[in-house]
């Protein structure tokens, strides 16, 4: 009997033993308890190409980079592989640029993803996207586009460039026709805030899903549209509208903008609950560029490294900008002392494109004014004024 005890042992301990080599590291991120609450596989954008042949005024690329070779970029991809690994997330992938249809290496990229397991999806403007390369998309592995329209003709022209309509109304109708879901998506700024009806309905005929966001001024749409950010009372009314349509259901309206928790917390008592989620920078994504170049988010710039010389996971646990911001107690002004800061965290793109801090407050946030109210509604000192 102690013979078979000894022998279950030591077959326990070789076990352990083979499971703790096994086992990858695992980098957790959790800041003061509060553990990462987001519905979405840890996604990549992927930016495998710069070039593009449009010149739109609200794009948030400025200087001009190189493109890596397929074999690097299989490599690159064999590294988020791994490290997705170690961080023990599923994970996702979204093909960028530049614009992604005129790389040559984007149908073998999406085929291999796919064999490695990812879900893949381009984020494009559909220009050069016919039936047959549709087909060839879909055959490899991806069913989902996001094609760029940012009003009805002239305005989207104004923006994007003569002809570019009619161009992206032919790819929705190309990816429908072949099997691809289509999202329709917009970046709204003073200049089509008023067009916003005019895409969505374009967007419930030709497509799948419809999103909104805001400009961010950064690249090409700091210098160019600097001036047309939408004010607070703007960003406030396009979410409501983004409300009503998801409310009406005939198409997915996603709801992406950190913003979206200060539409739909209570203002005065938001749930205590040891969560994080809002604004995924630190905790559910991270961009590559074409070159390489690791970023926390596309709309916040700031190069952390690079993959092909980092090793990703060492960047992902011990970058100095993502620890900033994934503590949301770093946050300053009206973000700092907000009370569901935990919840949504503000772009971060706005306070560093206004003014080159990444901790500073998300001006376009319409719950700013609440703060004072919200301070002192819970400051004892008030209660006693009241008589209470």
């Amino acid at each position: 009997m102690y013979a078979v005890a000894v022998v279950v042992v030591a077959v326990v301990v070789v076990v352990a033993a083979v499971v703790a080599v096994a086992v990858p590291v695992v980098v957790a991120v959790v800041v003061d308890n509060r553990r990462p609450h987001y519905n979405e596989p840890f996604f990549l954008q992927w930016h495998i190409t710069d070039k593009c042949p449009l010149n739109c005024k609200h794009c948030y690329r400025d200087l001009e980079k190189n493109d890596l070779d397929f074999e690097t970029l299989l490599s690159v991809l064999d590294k988020f592989a791994e490290f997705l690994k170690k961080i023990r997330k599923k994970g996702r992938i979204q093909f960028a640029g530049g614009e992604p249809l005129v790389s040559p290496y984007l149908i073998p990229l999406i085929k291999e993803s796919v064999k490695r397991g990812f879900p893949v999806r381009i984020l494009s403007s559909g220009v050069t996207l016919t039936e047959e390369k549709a087909r060839k998309i879909y055959e490899a592995g991806c069913s989902l586009i996001q094609i760029s329209l940012e009003g009805g003709c002239d305005k989207n022209d104004e923006i994007r460039g003569t002809g570019n309509f009619d161009m992206a109304i032919n790819a929705m109708k190309a990816a429908k026709a072949n099997g691809i879901e289509v999202t329709v998506s917009m970046t709204v700024s003073k200049s089509n805030l008023n067009n916003i009806d005019e895409v969505y309905e374009i967007a419930k005929e030709n497509a799948d899903r419809f999103v909104a966001a805001r400009l961010i001024p950064v690249g090409r749409g700091g210098e160019e549209l600097g001036d047309q950010l939408l004010s607070k009372g703007e960003v406030k009314s396009v979410l409501k509208k983004l409300k009503k349509y998801r409310e009406a259901g005939v198409i997915d309206v996603p709801m992406r903008d950190p913003l979206w928790g200060a539409m739909n917390l209570n203002e005065f008592f938001p749930p205590k609950c040891n969560i994080v989620t809002g604004c995924s920078v630190g905790y559910n994504g991270i961009t590559i560029e074409s070159n390489g170049e690791i970023m926390p988010c596309r709309r916040l710039p700031i190069v952390l490294g690079n993959i092909l010389e980092n090793d990703l996971v060492e960047v992902w646990k011990n970058s100095k900008v993502l620890n900033d911001v994934r503590d949301r107690d770093n946050l300053k002004g009206e973000c700092g002392s907000c009370r569901i800061k935990w919840f949504c965290g503000g772009c971060r793109g706005i306070p560093y494109g206004l003014e080159g801090d990444y901790l500073g407050e998300d001006s376009q946030c319409f719950r700013m004014h609440l703060n004072e109210k919200i301070t002192a509604f819970f400051k004892p000192e008030s209660k006693k004024n009241k008589g209470e």
